[in-house]
């Protein structure tokens, strides 16, 4: 008997309406008194045979709407599972707390069931564990009172997310916990492991599996869930129709849960696909065994990457038949530019088909006609169907007719304004029908919009109805032939132009990096009345910026500028390139400032003068004019410290000739000299793999030398990347050909007749090289503060929040400054602290410094490697990665525990990403918002880029080489071309052409190593013959072709 009613029970349930199930309920209560359902309730439902594994859920069989909009025609159930290993017990997920189980035989709460289940199986043990995979309130409502009222040390599991939200859902945070908050994380209860493994957005950001690996069992949550009452439990029991009653739910479940993460569902499912599973244990609908394989093949199915295709949708609604006709005009005009328009009448159009159209088409134009104030339902149901994860690639617009107002196409392009979708152009409406001239628009209005969906740039939103533009826009801005303030939002750099600037010098971020912050001579700035001499002792971004500050200011006071370099103050940051492109000294954009602006402002710039001495109570220092061959003493009344910093030097003994540091202008042209006067340069060891020395080395790649990179930390670039970008990024740098030596300290450098051959590592290994740069990291250069009996900190000059030091009237910017213990050495605080410093000495009132964001940018090799805000070392933070090794594609966000974005890591083949990250870090955006990011599309990566850097494509490389033509005479190149080992053809090839001619027999004796897959052309140079070659070997390629051999 109790078989028998569980399957007419099942059948009810799942297939009569309403009405029927009150009678059946009637008359098993009153003509099956032996039917008692309590128990049937209660029976074991165990998960696999042999294994302590229980489903301890809830049945909710009169559930007709989920979550306001999803229709549960069958049901629901919530599941629950207990697991009994020999040392702990475990519960996964729990259930609804907050309802009566409606129109259930057993009037009990979802609490109750799970309660009394859960009681039998224990026996009165306690529960140690609460795997929470997913923290809906279905499936999390009754954690924190599980563990208030009965198990007060049960540990709560999951990602740092779901914790957060169940403190949020239980509004009590006092619970024990178990963060898994990094991949490979695992549980072991005795006689069972539980292997955890991180999937976001399935379909919140919270979620995660459990395997289960000892009963081969995995724990989905939600996922292969189905709304569907099955008192059965297991699909196993199912009837042929049940079964496919199941599929269909799943379908649906799919289709309203998890379409929107289509690409996070096809991350997860890679992870779990090696799996050997026998069950899948899921929060909603029977737990599966016998579907397995059937459903991992339709959830790739649904997951997989829709193909859009270049055709326009309009999909109307057409009262009198006037919207209608100028749909067709419409799309007469999509018709014209070459795409194919799709029309549907909505009155009688199938709306799924419409929907997954909708969802297949770039295009997507709305046929909105106003009806009593509103658009139609129809279109609205579309409107709603669209969301800002799926649509952000698409294009659409709305037209209509209407009678009064037409508030129907306004309410549905705010609509369309709201998921975020491109909107070329604004809504097109004529009142009741459209004359001739008024179709004439109509098929204009969809020529523009099929050129736009093609990729023509087309924006014809008038400033009223589009989103509000950012204040730099270079459209906003007037030709009056004002000088304006632009402001880098990626370093801070602020730079004078009457239009927007195409790239900024100090980051190489590009224009849509700027902000526009004012008007020269029209902005309200901050008045200083000191009318003393200021000295600013440093000239490079933090001076400057001083310096730059004062004069906006303050007229009357006088300053002085001084430098111990040769050179008017440059972009550091633009160092390293020189070493390949001297020509970089040739643009504009390489110097702070024009040479013109100084004199213009009365900023007295003295250049090779070194501040040896100072005596404050005299208020006078001692200058070292190397220019001038003299020293001096100078007086001043206020003191602006922008000394910088420099290379760290690990070892006592670097008085080499081939050792050279990398900080400034000279350094660069040392360097440059060097590899000019010795040719025999084949390998380089830079000491280094930060910012800095990583475009030493792409410098060097370029001119084909090796490179071998040591640095002390594990990993490139630990404080600007996560763990996972500096393993992507260290991949391509060794594929470019870097050789990186990590993780190990420099112990000493190798030596022979006087020149570094190496350097020696902890462990006694040799890393050697015909060179050796410093790129290390910097000190900060506190000496003078020392001498003058200023207070340091940690790391630096100590200053407060108006960059003033421990002695009064003397300030400190820059890379030598500590602000209230914090020290960031980089170009967007020194540029801020500069400018704090600057209105601080001139009088301005109470200046304060404010941190700013500090971003890193690097671009090198072809990539942009971009980090802002906070990047947490603590591995419990709350992040979202996307990642795709094989493009150079990485991105990492970090949140807060309110889930706002706090800092991000974007590794990419483009800028694409600088601006928006930095925007929405600046805003702090919540997190569904910064979801975008994830998704955005980047400039692919060339094929074969790696080849073409290190030992090809000669073509690309000419403009390095042409600016090295004028540093290479042919008499110190000859004798070095005469009996040499080269590495290959490529390289003697870089060699010959940057000769003019090649003399008689001078490549005499020498060999060739022809590198696989390599070519290499001579250019115009006509002066080869056959004695060019007299007594040379080759080292063909073996598999290559008949002209390698």
């Amino acid at each position: 008997v109790p078989e028998l009613m569980e399957k007419m029970i099942t059948a009810l349930y799942m297939h009569m309406p309403d009405d029927i199930l009150g009678f059946a309920r009637k008359f098993l209560d009153n003509y099956v008194p032996e039917y008692n359902p309590k128990e049937m309730g209660d029976r074991e439902y165990r998960i696999r045979e042999g294994h302590d594994m229980f489903w301890c859920g809830a049945f909710d069989p009169g559930l007709r709407v989920f979550d306001i909009v999803m229709e549960t025609a069958h049901g629901t159930s919530y599941n629950a599972y207990l697991l009994k290993g020999t040392s702990k017990n475990v519960l996964f997920e729990t259930v609804k707390s907050t309802t009566t189980g409606a129109r259930h035989p057993w009037d009990d709460t979802f609490w109750e069931q799970m309660l009394r289940r859960l009681k039998n199986h224990l026996g009165g043990a306690k529960l140690d564990y609460i795997v929470c995979n997913h923290t809906e309130p279905d499936h999390s409502g009754s954690a924190t009172r599980l563990i208030q009222t009965l198990y007060p040390d049960a540990i709560l599991v999951g990602t740092p997310a779901a914790i957060g939200n169940v403190e949020a859902i239980g509004n009590w945070t006092a619970f024990k916990r178990m963060p898994i908050d990094k991949e490979g994380m695992s549980l072991d209860i005795g006689g069972y492991t539980l292997q955890f493994i991180v999937a976001p957005f399935l379909h919140w950001p919270d979620s995660m599996f459990t395997w289960i690996p000892e009963m081969e069992t995995l724990v989905t949550c939600d996922v292969f869930g189905a709304h569907l009452c099955h008192p059965g439990v297991f699909d196993d029991c199912m009837t042929e129709r049940q079964n496919e009653v199941f599929i269909e739910a799943n379908k649906k479940y799919y289709d309203c849960i998890f379409s929107p993460f289509k690409s996070w569902m096809r991350q997860g499912m890679d992870k779990i696909r090696h799996l050997p599973i026998k069950a899948i244990a899921c929060s909603h609908g029977p737990v599966i065994k016998q579907n397995i394989k059937l459903l991992q093949g339709l959830y790739d199915e649904w997951s997989a990457e829709t193909v859009v295709k270049e055709r326009v949708v309009i999909p109307y609604v057409s009262a009198y038949g006037y919207t209608g006709e100028m749909a067709q005009e419409v799309a007469k005009g999509v018709r014209a530019e070459g795409l194919e328009p799709v029309l549907y009448n909505l009155v009688d159009a199938d709306m799924e088909e419409v929907k997954e159209a909708m969802h297949e088409s770039k295009g997507i134009l709305f046929g909105v006609p106003t009806l009593v104030g509103d658009a139609p339902e129809p279109i609205w149901e579309l409107a709603l169907a669209l969301n800002s994860y799926t649509c952000k690639d698409q294009y659409a617009a709305c037209f209509g007719s209407f009678g009064w107002s037409g508030e129907g196409i306004e309410n549905i392009d705010q609509r369309l304004q709201q998921v975020k979708i491109k909107l070329p152009l604004d809504p097109l409406k004529f009142k009741f029908r459209a004359s001739d001239t008024d179709k004439e628009q109509c098929e204009q209005f969809g020529r523009k919009f099929a050129r736009a969906v093609r990729g023509e740039p087309i924006n014809e939103r008038t400033a009223k109805e589009a989103k509000p533009k950012a204040k730099s826009s270079k459209s906003d801005v007037p030709n009056d032939g004002k000088m304006r303030k632009w402001k880098c939002i990626v370093c801070g750099e602020i730079v004078l132009s009457k239009v927007n600037p195409e790239i900024c010098g100090a980051c190489g971020a590009d224009g849509d990096a700027f902000i526009l912050i004012g008007v020269v001579g029209e902005d309200e700035v901050p008045k200083g009345d000191f009318e003393g001499r200021i000295l600013i002792v440093g000239a490079s971004a933090a001076g400057v910026m001083a310096a730059k500050s004062i004069r906006e200011s303050n007229q009357k006071c006088e300053v002085v500028l001084l430098s111990g370099e040769s050179q008017l103050p440059y972009y550091r940051p633009s160092l390293s390139h020189m070493i390949s492109s001297p020509e970089t000294t040739q643009d504009p954009g390489f110097w702070i400032c024009k040479p013109k602006w100084y004199s213009q402002n009365n900023v007295d710039i003295r250049l090779q003068s070194k501040v040896t001495q100072v005596d404050h109570n005299a208020k006078v220092v001692t200058i070292e004019d190397s220019k001038h061959g003299r020293t001096y003493t100078e007086k001043y009344d206020r003191m602006i410290l922008a000394v910088g910093s420099n290379n760290f030097n690990p070892f006592k003994d670097s008085d080499f000739p081939n050792v050279f540091g990398l900080r400034s202008y000279d350094d660069c042209w040392k360097i440059m000299g060097y590899i000019k006067e010795h040719p025999e340069v084949k390998s380089v060891v830079v000491l280094g793999g930060g910012l800095l020395g990583i475009e030493c080395a792409e410098s060097l790649l370029h001119l084909h030398i090796d490179v071998k990179m040591i640095d002390l930390a594990p990993r490139i670039l630990p404080m600007q990347l996560s763990e996972g970008a500096s393993d992507i990024y260290q991949r391509f740098l060794n594929e470019a050909g870097i050789s990186t030596h990590l993780g190990k300290a420099p112990k000493q450098f190798e030596s022979m007749d006087g020149l570094a051959t190496g350097v020696m590592l902890d462990g006694g290994e040799v890393v050697e090289g015909e060179m050796i740069i410093f790129a290390i990291g910097v000190r900060a250069n506190v000496n003078l503060a020392i001498q003058m009996g200023l207070k340091t900190g940690v790391r630096g000059i100590a200053v407060n929040r108006n960059m003033e030091t421990s002695m009064p009237g003397v300030y400190a910017c820059g890379d030598c400054a500590e602000c209230e213990g914090v020290w960031v050495p980089n170009w967007s605080s020194a540029i801020s602290q500069g400018q704090t410093a600057g209105q601080a000495a001139c009088g301005v009132a109470e200046p304060k410094y404010e941190k700013p964001m500090a971003p890193y940018t690097l671009k090198a090799f072809g990539l942009t490697v971009y980090s802002v805000g906070a990047i947490p070392k603590e591995t419990n933070a709350m992040t979202l990665v996307q990642k795709d090794p094989n493009a150079m594609k990485y991105t990492k966000l970090f949140f807060s525990d309110t889930q706002q974005l706090v800092g991000g890591v974007s590794l990419a083949p483009d800028q694409s990403m600088v601006v928006p990250l930095n925007n929405a870090v600046t805003q702090g955006v919540p997190l569904p918002e910064a979801i975008p990011l994830l998704t955005m599309k980047f400039t692919p990566r060339p094929a074969g880029w790696q080849r073409r850097h290190r030992i090809g494509d000669l073509a690309t490389l000419e403009k390095q080489r042409q600016s090295w033509l004028q540093l290479l005479k042919e008499s110190e190149v000859l004798p070095y071309m005469k009996r040499q080992k080269w590495s290959s053809v490529a390289s003697m090839a870089t060699t010959v052409r940057r000769m003019s001619t090649m003399p008689k027999g001078s490549l005499a004796n020498s060999s060739f190593g022809q590198a696989p897959g390599a070519s290499f052309s001579f250019g115009n140079n006509k002066s080869f013959n056959n004695n060019s070659f007299n007594n040379c070997s080759f080292n063909s390629d073996p598999n290559g072709s008949d002209s390698d051999k």
